[in-house]
């Protein structure tokens, strides 16, 4: 494969809003899981690029990162209970309602 940086291109990563569909597959089983496979591999290798070579070549031409979405699909402005909450999960200490590593349902999280 040839290079991937160069003084001519930027890079925007875009993600797309998959979570539910990989917690469906069982591919992931909630939020932070998928965070942690999207972000993890560039914070080691921001500390050590031998860690991720390729990766390395392209970081520093990478401008940022982005959500994209079916933008025709209306989004819920706030979560309903059954997208925080498990059925008979235990209620989170306030502050946590959101917390990634809690998002184990099938649905996106809001924005």
């Amino acid at each position: 494969h040839g290079p991937a940086a160069s003084s001519r291109n930027l890079w925007m990563i875009q993600i797309p809003r998959v979570f539910g569909a990989f917690h469906k597959a069982g591919l992931v089983s909630n939020f932070e899981e998928l965070l942690n496979n999207i972000f993890q591999p560039l914070f080691e290798v921001a500390l050590d690029p031998a860690s991720h070579p390729d990766l390395a070549e392209v970081l520093p031409v990478i401008t940022g990162v982005d959500s994209v979405d079916d933008e025709s699909v209306p989004d819920q402005l706030c979560a309903r209970r059954s997208q925080l909450y498990s059925e008979g999960q235990p209620l989170p200490a306030e502050g946590d309602v959101l917390r990634p590593q809690l998002w184990a349902v099938s649905e996106n999280p809001p924005y």
